[in-house]
């Protein structure tokens, strides 16, 4: 790959998909019950399932700019 070819992503883009990757686990964790990973004084009855649905849903931000972004890429080596 050229060095021109790289994409760079802006940094919102990298914290958005890092934390949604670390919610993601710690949700999966608390659902399994393998460790209490939450704070007793955040902890609810259902935690673990919300947890991951909110990784999910901060995820889509992401998502949508890399698909923007290889988008836009295949458009130029196309042209």
């Amino acid at each position: 790959m050229k060095e021109a070819d790289e994409v760079t992503y802006p940094i919102s883009v990298n914290i958005s998909l890092w934390l949604s990757v670390a919610l993601f686990l710690i949700g999966i964790v608390e659902t399994f019950g393998f460790v209490e990973v939450v704070s007793e004084s955040f902890r609810f009855p259902l935690v673990g399932p919300c947890l991951v649905i909110l990784a999910i849903a901060l995820s889509i931000y992401p998502y949508r700019e890399i698909k923007k972004e290889f988008k836009k890429h295949k458009e130029n080596n196309n042209s």
